[in-house]
Order: structure tokens, then C-alpha cells, then sequence
């Protein structure tokens, strides 16, 4: 009887660990991944999902890369969304950290400075971390990839690695008229100008 119930206290914790495992998701999407054409501000977003389904109740700091095509998208900033306390460097409730110095590679992190009962209060079971704002710079795709993942929860214990869902973008040549619908309009202007010039007259 000893035996069976050490053997199901093991196979319960086995299935709480790998449900915590499975259960958090880091997701990326792309504003209009659709109509961005050159010159034209790319804002993507990196949010966390699923944290109340089995896995910890708060998240207390995170850092990750976000990959992308530095022939195709300009980097410009990263906004930091209030989740895991305010991020204005003054009402010190968060550490926050932005390196792009590498072509291609832009590395965010972010430490909460608050009590884990803080941040359940906080936290939904999804919610944002951050945005990265790009420039489209040419023609082409670009694929934008998380890699080098850490969460961890408000006692500073690793995470288990989340399920990771990318993105990507296309930027497309602006959209113009063709010549035979220019030459169209041309012809019906200049009808209607002779036509008005006959009855003048």
C-alpha cells in the first residue's frame, strides 16, 4: 500500500511539472503584417500567455532576443508595458534594459521590483511585455524570432521553457496605378475640357 501511494504522489508531481512546462506561451504579432510598405513604422509585440493554466501565478522578470532582418527592418525603440510593475525608471518598481548594438539581434530584459503578491494583483492570465518598433527599410520579408528565452517567477526561480510562437512581415512595393488607368483618366479629362470648350462657344 506504501508502495502506491509513493508511486502516485510521484506520477501527480510528474503531471504538475509537465503541465507547468507546457502551459505558458510567448507569442509575437506584427501590426498590419499585411500593408507595410518602405519607410512605414513595423510595431511588433511580444506577449505571455497562459500563466494561470498550470503554470506560476506571477511572472517577476524576463529577458529574451528578438531576431529579425536588419536589410529589411530599422530598429527604433521598445516600450515596456506596466505588467510586472511601472517601467518609468523614477517609480522604481522595475529594472529595464534594451541592447540593439547588434545588427539584426534586439536583446530586452526586464526585472520587477515588487512583492510576488504585487504582481498577482497585477498580472492577468495574458497580458504584453513589450513592443519593438521597427522602420521597414526595403523590399523583402523578414522572419522575427525569439531566442536565448529566461522567465522566471517573483522568487527569481527559472520557468520552464514556454512553447514560443514567431512571426514575420513583408514589406511590398507601394501600390500604383497602372498606365492604361492613367491614360483612361487622361482621355475622359481632356473629353470632357473639349466638350465643355464646344458648348462655350
Amino acid at each position: 500500500m506504501r508502495r502506491l501511494l509513493v508511486l502516485f504522489i510521484l506520477l501527480s508531481s510528474t503531471t504538475m511539472v509537465a503541465g507547468q512546462a507546457m502551459a505558458i506561451t510567448l507569442s509575437l504579432s506584427a501590426s498590419s503584417p499585411h500593408l507595410i510598405t518602405p519607410g512605414a513604422p513595423v510595431v511588433v509585440s511580444a506577449g505571455i500567455s497562459d500563466l494561470a493554466s498550470g503554470g506560476p501565478e506571477s511572472l517577476g522578470a524576463f529577458e529574451f532576443d528578438i531576431t529579425y532582418d536588419s536589410t529589411i527592418l530599422d530598429f527604433e525603440f521598445v516600450h515596456f508595458f506596466p505588467f510586472l510593475g511601472d517601467p518609468d525608471p523614477f517609480a522604481f518598481e522595475t529594472s529595464t534594459f534594451v541592447d540593439a548594438s547588434i545588427p539584426g539581434v534586439v536583446h530586452v530584459e526586464e526585472v520587477s521590483l515588487l512583492f510576488d503578491s504585487e504582481l498577482d494583483l497585477l498580472q492577468p492570465e495574458s497580458f504584453l511585455l513589450v513592443s519593438v518598433t521597427f522602420t521597414a527599410a526595403d523590399l523583402g520579408g523578414s522572419g522575427l524570432i525569439f531566442d536565448n528565452v529566461v522567465l522566471s517567477d517573483a522568487l527569481g526561480l527559472v520557468l520552464a521553457d514556454p512553447t514560443l510562437e514567431n512571426t514575420s512581415v513583408n514589406v511590398l512595393p507601394v501600390p500604383e496605378p497602372t498606365t492604361l488607368l492613367l491614360l483612361g483618366f487622361g482621355l475622359a479629362g481632356l473629353f470632357g475640357w473639349r466638350r465643355k470648350a464646344i458648348q462655350t462657344n
